[in-house]
């Protein structure tokens, strides 16, 4: 009798538990920009996706609030900042918000203080402009001329987001609007962010250069819609893209759903490490029923928009998920957008996948990523 040799691959599960355990090592690489933000009051960092603007935003802010400073933490994304404020629940000297929480919170306290109604100031003086993106930080700016309240320093995550609205009452938000700490961390992909470089600091911006979240075969196709400073590849092997093509809508939610299983009940994959992004932000009520329909094995249930536990399937879109990562991510709602259009979503949510892309589309849609991807 011979026995035939084979090789097993191992469970997805201790893939993901190896590949992780080589991203602790690239992060601790990353916290070295630490050093050179202690010799600087005044920092801007820039990169690329994955190259950890936000784990090194998020320990610069806690080792400000720790030294003393009353520190704010604050980026653009809502579910980036309800995430961040979780991470760092109990630590003194530290608020954590969204630019526009921060405005609502600032408004409403000097509306109540002063008896004014800021936003209708705002509204009078910049008539006809965008609620979000002008008239409420001028009422934060307002604002300051009533409350006396201050931050001693300043982290700002997603600063290619901030329009240069928002830096005017930033600042001035400030305790010493010429020397108190100010870092802003932001992604310098030219393809996507017109803003860039808008930041009320004067010095050279320190780069990160080192990709430390996605594997390499992640890296390499989401950094195809990149076009900034080069970006090197982790030193993270992984499973290539994978692709999972069906004709429409219900026949794909149940591919999602037969690979999900799998990955739960089979190979040993905790539910919250997967994450269904959708690409088409406007149709994503019949992508969410579809999924929404199809049952998954107990105790693991579908989460449609909220805070994930380890027993949750997240589905959200592309946008709100911006800043965030998932070791597991299936793409899907592309074949209602136009591919040759989507740098930026394209960027964002192959990026968020730390060990495993999963496309899901038509024949066509999955086709032409893969001509892209090559």
């Amino acid at each position: 009798m011979f026995a035939r040799s084979f090789v097993v691959a191992p469970l997805v599960a201790s893939r993901l538990a190896d590949q992780e355990a080589r991203r602790l090592v690239l992060t601790k690489d990353q916290m070295r920009v630490l050093d050179f933000l202690r010799s600087h009051r005044r920092a801007a960092v820039s990169g690329g996706a994955g190259t950890g603007k936000t784990v090194l935003a998020l320990e610069k802010a806690r080792r400000l609030a720790s030294e003393g400073f009353k520190t704010l933490l604050t980026c653009y994304n809502r579910q980036l900042a309800d995430h961040l404020s979780s991470t760092c629940a109990g630590t003194s000297n530290l608020d954590v918000m969204s630019f526009h929480q921060l405005c609502y919170g600032q408004v409403e306290k000097a509306n109540h203080v002063s008896g004014r109604d800021l936003v209708a100031e705002a509204k009078v003086t910049y008539p006809g402009k965008g609620l979000y993106d002008v008239q409420l930080p001028n009422a934060f700016a307002y604002s300051l001329e009533v409350l006396p309240d201050r931050y001693d320093a300043i982290v700002c995550d997603e600063g290619q987001d901030f329009r240069e609205e928002f830096w005017v009452p930033l600042e001035l938000m400030l305790s010493d609007y010429e020397s108190a700490p100010l870092y802003v961390f932001y992604d310098d992909n030219q393809n996507v962010y017109a803003r860039a470089g808008t930041f009320p600091i004067r010095e050279e911006p320190f780069t990160l250069t080192n990709n430390c979240r996605n594997t390499a075969p992640i890296h390499v196709a989401a950094y195809k819609h990149y076009k900034g400073l080069p970006v090197s590849p982790p030193d993270i092997e992984g499973d290539e893209l994978q692709f999972d093509a069906s004709p429409g809508r219900d026949a794909q939610a149940a591919k999602i759903n037969a690979r999900i299983i799998d990955l739960v009940a089979r190979q040993g994959v905790s539910a919250g490490d997967i994450t269904v992004l959708i690409a088409d932000a406007l149709r994503k009520a019949d992508y969410y029923a579809a999924l929404r329909r199809l049952p998954l094995p107990k105790p693991a249930t579908w989460l449609e928009e909220g805070i994930r536990t380890n027993n949750t399937v997240l589905i959200d879109t592309i946008q709100r998920f911006k800043g965030l990562e998932s070791p597991i991510v299936i793409l899907w709602g592309l074949d209602t957008i136009d591919l040759t259009h989507s740098e930026e979503l394209l960027y964002v949510g192959m990026s968020r996948a730390k060990s495993l892309l999963i496309v899901v589309g038509t024949a066509v849609t999955c086709a032409g990523f893969e001509v892209s991807e090559h």
